[in-house]
């Protein structure tokens, strides 16, 4: 008996909720707020082992933990990088970027989801941050290998770029993109969920 009372306030309660209105939440991934002008100040290691944990976090296939991290604050190392992608600006005043590398061996597909994760923990921790995709573009995986020293089997796909701004700096909040045409039940021909 209490376990049917107990199911009918929470089949109730998800009713209710289901037909609320969808607002952003007061969550991290809408606290982040990308930038791409940086302040020279260098951020803490402490800092950045709290970003890492953030990657490592994220989910996985399997649980499978195969993905590399590699932290780079060394300018030399950055203007390298900078010069593997057309679309790494950041790093040109970034004070740390790290790059998220699939390791061949053993990988499954998840650096999406750690770098999620770091921007989400950067927002939490006031920062800024901005993501920079390497692959699948042969040409920035095989530049951006080179500048990091990585063997064959480690791939990098994706740059994120950490730091604090000036106060004048142009950046961009996390905007609430909810797009209601793009929800589909059950199927893609299925009736959209909110008609």
């Amino acid at each position: 008996m209490k376990i049917t009372a107990a199911l009918c306030a929470l089949s109730a309660l998800l009713i209710s909720a289901s037909a609320m209105a969808v607002t952003p939440a007061d969550g991290d991934v809408f606290a982040r707020s990308t930038a791409r002008t940086y302040l020279s100040d260098p951020l803490p290691k402490a800092t950045l082992d709290t970003l890492t944990a953030a990657a490592f976090s994220a989910p996985t296939a399997v649980n499978q933990r195969s993905l590399e991290f590699v932290w780079v604050t060394d300018k030399a190392v950055m203007k390298n990088l900078k010069a593997a992608s057309p679309f790494a600006s950041a790093l040109s005043t970034a004070p740390a970027v790290l790059v998220i590398c699939a390791n061949l061996k053993d990988t499954r597909i998840e650096a999406g989801a750690a770098a999620e994760a770091v921007l989400a923990e950067a927002g939490h921790l006031g920062l800024h941050s901005v993501p920079m995709s390497l692959a699948p573009v042969k040409s920035r995986i095989t530049a951006s290998q080179k500048a990091l020293g990585l063997p064959a089997d480690v791939i990098p796909e994706i740059m994120v770029a950490v730091g604090k701004v000036p106060a004048d700096a142009v950046s961009g909040a996390s905007a609430f993109r909810h797009n209601p045409a793009r929800i589909h039940s059950n199927t893609w021909k299925g009736k959209n969920r909110n008609d």
